[in-house]
């Protein structure tokens, strides 16, 4: 699973456990000091849960040797991971969703200009949902462009990635700054086009 440890998404009680849950389901030999990295927790609040999980009948320890132990979920662990799973699935796909709508929107303000031809810029997760809620509007994306030089020529979803230099040869109403990454950098850099082609620029 993904663990966030967000400004605005900060890790819950619950989803810390899953984490642990998740991890010891895959390997029941992992290391306290294992289970920090791959649940982004201190050592401290490993050996708490751990302790809790025993105590709550979730886990089941069985020493491997003098110092390291195997952690097996119990049948009470498996009913909480998979409905802390599912509990935290509902949720991500709520987020996933509202994002997508808060994007649509901003889209659908650009369409109300009259504008319905797109260069998306930044091959990014952002770009996949722009692009989902583009198709859901039934728009046209002219093409999509990134920095990295790396990305250039690869099939990013149905589109060819293209350097930035493809944008003097195209006809489309506006650019939309699809990453939130570095967003005044790409602005700086494609305003000068803008003006000169007489194309919009739009921030997600």
């Amino acid at each position: 699973m993904i663990v966030l440890d967000k400004k605005f998404l900060k890790p819950s009680k619950p989803s810390r456990i899953l984490a642990l849950l998740e991890n010891l389901n895959s390997d029941p030999s992992l290391s306290q000091a294992e289970l920090a990295q791959k649940c982004a927790l201190s050592g401290a609040m490993v050996n708490k849960y751990l302790h809790e999980l025993r105590e709550n009948k979730m886990l089941n320890v069985t020493p491997v040797n003098g110092k390291s132990f195997a952690y097996h979920l119990s049948d009470l662990g498996e009913q909480t991971r998979q409905l802390f799973f599912e509990e935290y699935s509902t949720e991500l796909v709520q987020l996933y969703s509202a994002l997508k709508k808060l994007i649509r929107d901003k889209i659908n303000l650009l369409v109300q200009q009259g504008q319905t031809r797109f260069v998306l810029f930044g091959a990014s997760e952002t770009c996949e949902i722009a692009l989902s809620a583009i198709r859901e509007l039934d728009l046209r994306v002219v093409a999509i462009v990134d920095n990295d030089r790396n990305k250039h020529g690869q099939n990013f979803n149905g589109h060819i990635i293209s350097p930035p230099l493809v944008l003097e040869q195209l006809a489309f109403d506006a650019a939309i700054i699809t990453t939130f990454a570095r967003q005044k950098e790409i602005l700086d850099q494609i305003s000068p086009l803008a003006q000169k082609l007489h194309f919009n620029i739009a921030r997600l």
